[in-house]
């Protein structure tokens, strides 16, 4: 997924389009300001600000200017000012990669489509700990959601788009 991902991130640039960065984790080093259903898995990965478990790799690393947010539950929408930065922007479609899948990928997509926002889900830029799970989140989030599409078919289409 990696390579999909610098692919699309070459390419928003290139063309100007918008990229947010969004972290899962602690800000306070006792983990007390996620909720107790994150808050062990957390700990157990020392995943925290300032611990490299925090960090985004870098292979995918943000560029001075690139928006970085950090959210304490699974959904960016929840905790960490996503929805007003997109809507400041004048967002109306969203594309998303990463990881978890099934989890935080899957919990933005979904609250996005129910504030109104379009959504894309990158198939080969998202990942899970099984295939299964992956697997059965793409499908439900065409069935019920949004779009699910390869990161070859997302360039092609912003490619026949004019440049922001």
């Amino acid at each position: 997924m990696i390579p999909a991902i610098q692919r699309l991130l070459a390419f928003f640039r290139a063309r100007g389009l918008r990229l947010v960065y969004l972290t899962v984790g602690s800000e306070l080093p006792d983990y007390s300001d996620l909720l107790p259903h994150m808050r062990a898995f957390a700990e157990s990965a020392g995943n925290t600000r300032g611990n490299h478990e925090h960090e985004i790799l870098d292979a995918l690393a943000p560029r001075p200017g690139d928006a970085v947010l950090n959210k304490t539950t699974m959904s960016a929408f929840h905790s960490s000012g996503f929805e007003r930065l997109v809507r400041a922007w004048g967002v109306e479609q969203l594309v998303f990669t990463g990881i978890s899948t099934n989890s935080c990928v899957e919990g933005t997509a979904r609250d996005a489509v129910d504030r109104g926002f379009r959504g894309l889900l990158v198939e080969d830029g998202c990942g899970a700990a099984s295939q299964s799970l992956h697997d059965a989140t793409c499908a439900n989030f065409a069935r019920l959601l949004g779009r699910v599409a390869s990161s070859a078919q997302v360039l092609v289409e912003l490619a026949s788009e004019p440049p922001a």
